[in-house]
């Protein structure tokens, strides 16, 4: 029987990641081992993985090399998986958390991935611009922080002057005393910098490679707007609009420190907003 050329391509995808399965492994971690051995074609990525830095030590320095293959598929497993399921298992059971508890859970969650990837991009000897951290930023970097910056100031003076917004519940997000205030603010800067590098700079980092750009894209994508619930669908969709905006931005700039500010800054503009204490 005539075999079509569906077929063959993908019978040659599985011949080749075989291939790739009992080679030597390498002292790269699985994405760039991909891409590196052609399994993933290059023709979508190759101009965004170019300003990657991946490249860690040799195997002898730190153990076997799926070592660093393991913790990079586990973080990324937790953002894609983890942490929307977590999120939906929280509001499919019912439980009523105060707004200290939700500040400081999320805080902990982050502070905790992030330490996981600062100590796996130290190991593997990786550079931060693979995560679109460029100290001092590019010329593009630049022009980025500045328009964030400009954007920013005037959504502080449009929050000043809108009216008073009252709290209706203890559902509401923003903090109503001086404690929660600190967590919030606490908050804004932890999600605003540890989100954007997750779910943008190492997830782009490690799908690009596997499944391409918009593959990718689309994936992050969808895992940070379920991570931010789906009980309410308009919220729900407001959330992978502004992650497509996000993650969009950073795939076309791969600068992250402009969409940081920006993430960061929009809780705290909202938190300016005068507000009616509850009575």
């Amino acid at each position: 029987m005539p075999v079509s050329a569906r077929q063959c391509w993908k019978r040659a995808i599985g011949n080749r990641f075989q291939e790739i399965a009992g080679s030597e492994r390498l002292s790269v971690s699985t994405p760039e081992r991909l891409y590196r051995q052609g399994f993933v074609s290059g023709k979508d990525t190759s101009r965004f993985f170019d300003n990657f830095n991946t490249e860690g030590p040799s195997a002898k320095h730190f153990g076997r090399s799926d070592i660093r293959d393991m913790v990079d598929i586990a973080l990324a497993a937790f953002l894609l998986i983890g942490i929307p399921m977590l999120v939906v298992w929280r509001e499919r059971s019912g439980i009523r958390r105060s707004r200290i508890a939700r500040y400081r859970s999320a805080v902990l969650m982050i502070s905790g991935c992030l330490s996981v990837l600062a100590l796996q991009w130290a190991f593997a000897n990786r550079n931060a611009s693979a995560l679109g951290l460029r100290l001092p930023p590019t010329k593009l970097g630049w022009i980025c922080l500045l328009g964030a910056a400009l954007l920013m100031a005037t959504l502080a003076v449009a929050a000043r002057r809108k009216e008073d917004v009252s709290a209706k519940d203890a559902d509401d997000p923003f903090p109503q005393t001086t404690v929660e205030r600190a967590g919030y603010i606490l908050f804004a800067f932890a999600a605003g910098s540890g989100w954007e590098i997750l779910y943008r700079g190492f997830l782009l980092w490690f799908l690009i490679p596997l499944v391409g750009i918009v593959a990718a894209i689309g994936l992050a994508v969808l895992a940070y707007g379920v991570a931010h619930g789906i009980k309410d669908r308009r919220m729900l969709m407001a959330s992978i609009a502004s992650a497509l905006v996000f993650t969009t931005a950073y795939g076309v700039t791969h600068e992250i420190l402009w969409l940081m500010l920006i993430h960061t800054g929009l809780p705290l503009i909202a938190l300016m907003a005068p507000r009616e204490q509850p009575s």
